[in-house]
């Protein structure tokens, strides 16, 4: 599990196709799979409608 400062790194889902999505990960999950890492993947336009 993630204890502390969470990072997120962008990553894009089915970049090939129609269904392209940018989300942002964490940095752990990324690297070392979800049993490391209980943090969701979020939506590149939620953190946009959130901060902009």
């Amino acid at each position: 599990m993630s204890r502390g400062i969470t990072i997120f790194k962008k990553r894009t889902w089915n970049s090939n196709n129609i269904s392209k999505k940018v989300v942002w990960q964490c940095r752990t999950y990324v690297n070392e799979g979800k049993e490391a890492c209980d943090a969701k993947a979020v939506d590149e336009y939620v953190l946009q409608d959130a901060f902009v």
